[in-house]
């Protein structure tokens, strides 16, 4: 009785005065943002988001920071004139009908399902874009989905068909039609602009999804100044320069130096088995360190 009063009372102002999706669907456990645009004049207004619960408006989050439970919060933006509440953990007995509000009984209802299987949803919500680039926005439907599709704006201007604009935005849908069956809608934004930033919702027969594009300045000067330099390459990569002829000797020294080794270890390891005391043997071997430490001395000084 006092829902069916409220709306007596208020007649069409809510539906003028404040504008956002109508019906969501979103997976259990998983968070969703619902953006509510309102008009110039309530910019400075209480707002709230209730939920219509033992037949009556409860507040479950408003702009004074109030929250009924630590899953839900709200952020205000005067100068956008929107506010988006955000729920987190979405639990089966969220599901029902709930109301952006301002003060007074300027309101509008959005009725969100809680279910195992949405049968509208994206990726994500937030998609980020560059100016003068493109992004492609890819709302996923179930068989059974019969009705339009289209991609909207927050404030209810939409494009629908094939190719449309919203607000210079070039907007291109794939897959359009009236009958809709299990697949993909793909939405294709073009020449971005910061101006585009905003909320927008994907809209296949009653079902909507709200989704943000954020458009920042394209970055790609920055990028070409961090590619590595001519400089850079070609300490990285070897090249082809000729050897110069210190390095051909020294090569050619490393090369004797490792046979004469060679020949000098094999001759005192056959002098050292054949020759009977101990002494001598001893004096064999410091031989052959000592020859050692002339070559490696001579090899120095030639490196020098």
């Amino acid at each position: 009785m006092n829902y069916i009063l409220l709306i007596l009372l208020t007649g069409f102002q809510g539906i003028y005065s404040i504008t956002s999706v109508e019906r969501v669907e979103v997976g259990v456990g998983q968070t969703l943002t619902i953006p509510c645009q309102y008009d110039a004049r309530y910019s400075c207004y209480y707002k709230l988001f209730a939920h219509f619960l033992w037949n009556q408006w409860i507040t479950i989050v408003d702009s004074t920071s109030y929250s009924w439970s630590e899953r839900f919060s709200m952020s205000d933006d005067p100068t956008q004139r929107l506010f988006t509440v955000t729920m987190k953990n979405m639990k089966v007995t969220d599901t029902g009908s709930y109301a952006c509000r301002c003060e007074g009984y300027v309101y509008h209802t959005v009725y969100i399902l809680v279910t195992e299987y949405p049968r509208l949803y994206v990726g994500s919500q937030y998609v980020t874009g560059h100016v003068g680039g493109s992004v492609a926005i890819y709302c996923n439907y179930s068989i059974g989905v019969d009705g339009h599709k289209k991609w909207c704006r927050i404030d209810g201007y939409c494009a629908g068909g094939n190719y449309n604009h919203i607000s210079g935005l070039s907007v291109k849908m794939s897959g359009n039609g009236y009958r809709v069956s299990t697949g993909v809608l793909k939405v294709t934004l073009r020449r971005l602009q910061e101006s585009n930033t905003g909320w927008y919702y994907c809209s296949v027969g009653d079902l909507q999804v709200p989704v943000h594009i954020t458009v920042t300045q394209n970055t790609t000067t920055q990028q070409t100044s961090t590619m590595p330099t001519v400089d850079d390459v070609s300490s990285t990569f070897p090249t082809n320069k000729p050897h110069s002829q210190k390095d051909f000797n020294l090569a050619l020294l490393l090369g004797l130096l490792g046979l004469l080794l060679l020949v000098v270890i094999c001759g005192s390891l056959i002098l050292v088995i054949r020759l009977k005391k101990r002494s001598r043997s001893i004096y064999c071997i410091s031989s052959v360190l000592s020859c050692m430490a002339t070559c490696i001395a001579t090899f120095g000084e030639f490196d020098k």
